[in-house]
């Protein structure tokens, strides 16, 4: 045996970099809206997501002609599992969450029940609740979180210092 690339003992500890809550059919998921605006990319699908880049020569996907795709991410609170996550939601359930908050209502505070119809690719329905201060009064949310490292991560691109497309008409800010 070679020395010094093999050791024994216990695994390194596993060190958790998050994940994108996307709503499965069959699942409700009561949340809370910490984001007070969505954070938004485009991406190119092939088997699985990887970023739209704004500068068309540089972005693998659009040289390969590959379909792209608009994903919003809020940062919210999950009430099922009690922890703050990141949701993943297309470009048809932004517009359709932010039409049901209507022109002058916030994102942040708000609860929501989100639930799939229809399979994977079924349409998402969101059934507004009331808002936080009104059955929490004093509850304090988080921060909102950006989602860039956790995309990057998921990703495994490092897109930090790089520009993704944004040709939307949504009220958001880039993800990256």
């Amino acid at each position: 045996m070679s020395e010094g690339f093999l050791e024994q003992g216990e695994p390194p500890a596993r060190e958790y970099r998050g994940f994108v809550r996307r709503v499965k059919p069959g699942n409700d998921l009561p949340c809370t809206i910490v984001s007070a605006t969505f954070w938004r990319a485009w991406v190119h699908w092939q088997g699985r997501s990887i970023p739209c880049f704004k500068a068309k020569k540089s972005c693998p996907g659009c040289k390969l002609r590959w379909p792209r795709k608009f994903l919003g991410y809020l940062f919210i609170y999950n009430e099922h599992n009690r922890k703050y996550e990141h949701l993943e939601l297309p470009l048809d359930a932004c517009h359709d969450l932010a039409d049901a908050v209507g022109p002058d209502g916030q994102l942040r505070g708000t609860r929501v029940k989100i639930k799939r119809i229809g399979g994977t690719k079924g349409r998402l329905f969101f059934d507004l609740q009331s808002r936080i201060e009104a059955v929490a009064p004093g509850f304090a949310l988080a921060e909102d979180q950006d989602p860039s490292s956790i995309l990057e991560y998921l990703w495994g691109v490092n897109v930090g210092k790089l520009k993704l497309a944004d040709d939307t008409d949504l009220p958001a800010r880039d993800a990256m």
